[in-house]
């Protein structure tokens, strides 16, 4: 699935940022709302990338050799690593909330089976029928 690597950049070109999300501008919406450095992004750039896993590539090697000022590391590395408070974790709850997709379009995309999925999920908090009364404003 299609999936867009954003670079934020502030104003003297420094590169504060570098993330990936099937839904950029939402995410970024999001990073607006909750990220401190956000303030001081002045130009943002978009690369599409075929797949999850050629966007996860190129963010792994961004974060490493462009050093942007905020990131704490990459969203890289084995589907199994994806725990509480790792980076991988808040990505997936992030793919969640933005983007409401299904289990088995999660469950795929980050390599994982969908039972596996549902258990991260539980342990999350996330209840997917709980997040579209909010995101509809029914909550």
């Amino acid at each position: 699935m299609e999936t867009k690597l954003y670079r934020c950049f502030d104003e003297a070109g420094r590169l504060l940022y570098v993330g990936i999300s099937y839904c950029a501008l939402t995410r970024l919406a999001k990073h607006r709302d909750s990220s401190k450095w956000f303030k001081r992004a002045r130009n943002i750039k978009l690369e599409v990338f075929s797949t999850r896993e050629d966007a996860l590539s190129a963010e792994a090697a961004a974060i490493k050799y462009e050093s942007p000022l905020f990131n704490r590391s990459s969203s890289q590395g084995p589907a199994h690593k994806i725990k509480q408070g790792t980076p991988r974790w808040g990505a997936l709850r992030q793919e969640v909330l933005d983007c409401m997709k299904t289990t088995d379009q999660l469950a795929k995309d980050y390599g994982v089976s969908r039972n596996t999925l549902a258990r991260y999920m539980r342990e999350m908090g996330l209840n997917r029928r709980d997040l579209l009364r909010e995101k509809r404003g029914e909550a």
